[in-house]
């Protein structure tokens, strides 16, 4: 595989390897990869939580500028610290790939500014933000909670998240509200 696309002369080449029930690292390294980053997935399978004491609402469009913002600040740390280029995602990014599913966007407000945003999927919680302005205030807990009962009234058995190492604020909270360890997978590269 690594001869057929090496071919095509590409900057660097990516593995992504499950790591939680064999250590690659040895191998990896032998054939010229080093590890670059990596994320944990967990599950939670319990009941469901109070009702949010905060109201959160469908993303509408109006936000848009101000979503932007606020994933662009929110994610620049640990894009940094795990060397995920670009470090800020641009607007055709963030629309592709954080609003692909607008019906399952709720936000925060508080007077029309964005305190925070979770997005739910198929028995997923993804791209969990709290605006740094309003961060250390329980705002995560809650639109984690609030995704997590939207989830389970939908009939979700199980609810999943993941999360980039170095991201200890996060890992933290969802041990806290009873999310289990499932998985982990190492990003790997080796620069051509």
């Amino acid at each position: 595989m690594e001869t057929y696309l090496t071919e095509l002369k590409p900057d660097l080449l990516s593995a992504y390897i499950r790591v939680d029930l064999h250590d690659p690292g040895s191998f990896c390294k032998k054939a010229g990869f080093h590890k670059w980053w990596g994320s944990t997935e967990l599950f939670y399978s319990g009941g469901g939580f109070p009702q949010s004491k905060i109201e959160f609402s469908v993303y509408e469009d109006k936000y848009f500028e101000q979503y932007v913002k606020v994933n662009q600040e929110c994610y620049y740390p640990i894009q940094k610290s795990n060397d995920l280029k670009p470090y800020i995602a641009s607007e055709k990014v963030i629309k592709q790939y954080k609003l692909n599913n607008k019906e399952n966007v709720y936000l925060a407000l508080d007077n029309e500014e964005i305190i925070a945003s979770v997005t739910i999927g198929n028995g997923e919680i993804d791209n969990l933000i709290v605006a740094p302005n309003y961060q250390g205030k329980g705002y995560g807990k809650e639109a984690l909670q609030f995704g997590m009962n939207k989830l389970l009234r939908q009939g979700h058995k199980e609810i999943r998240i993941c999360y980039m190492e170095n991201n200890t604020v996060a890992e933290n909270l969802y041990y806290l509200l009873g999310f289990k360890f499932l998985q982990n997978t190492h990003v790997y590269r080796k620069f051509l």
